[in-house]
């Protein structure tokens, strides 16, 4: 309950309702002064579930020293959330047995410069990138030796790292407007 007050999401505490041999109901009470609300889980937003979701196995991995697998760390959580989540792994205090996070993500700022300090280091940031035939490499960032001063996230979107989709800003709203056009919808 404290990890689910930290995301500032209004909640003060969980109801769990057996319902055996279905799983349980969770419901999330939510206070605003002296007004408390109870919701279900289905009425709670994606981002609150996902946040729910994690914590159980983030604490779990935490608490066993084992490795946590996320794919898309960032779906659904705000950026900010989704450095707390990588915070609790890389801090001594909250991960004493060496719990590892290992997730993807496509959230360039969680390598950027962020209230707190890096979320990231250059040297535990992997990235990946399609070769012409399809296959995918995967390469550390270090590998391509960026300066130790410099901004990772504008050097990513720059393309000085590669690993980026090989599109066109704007080409696909031209491409749009040219069927319209072929349509004749000019």
């Amino acid at each position: 309950e404290e990890l689910l007050r930290h995301a500032d999401l209004g909640i003060e505490g969980v109801e769990v309702i057996p319902k055996d041999p279905e799983p349980p109901e969770i419901r999330f009470i939510h206070s605003n002064g002296a007004d408390r609300a109870t919701l279900d889980f289905g009425d709670e937003s994606l981002g609150t579930r996902t946040w729910f979701a994690m914590l159980g196995p983030a604490v779990l991995s935490l608490d066993q020293g084992a490795v946590l697998l996320v794919d898309e760390l960032d779906a659904n959580l705000h950026p900010a959330m989704s450095v707390e989540v990588i915070r609790l792994f890389g801090d001594p205090r909250s991960n004493p047995k060496n719990a590892q996070l290992v997730f993807t993500s496509h959230d360039t700022t969680l390598f950027g410069n962020l209230p707190g300090g890096r979320a990231l280091d250059r040297s535990q940031v992997w990235l990946t990138e399609k070769d012409d035939d399809g296959a995918t490499e995967l390469y550390a960032l270090a590998a391509v030796k960026p300066r130790p001063d410099e901004n990772l996230q504008r050097g990513y979107h720059e393309g000085r790292y590669g690993a980026r989709p090989r599109i066109v800003p704007g080409n696909l709203a031209w491409s749009v407007g040219l069927e319209k056009i072929a349509e004749g919808d000019s």
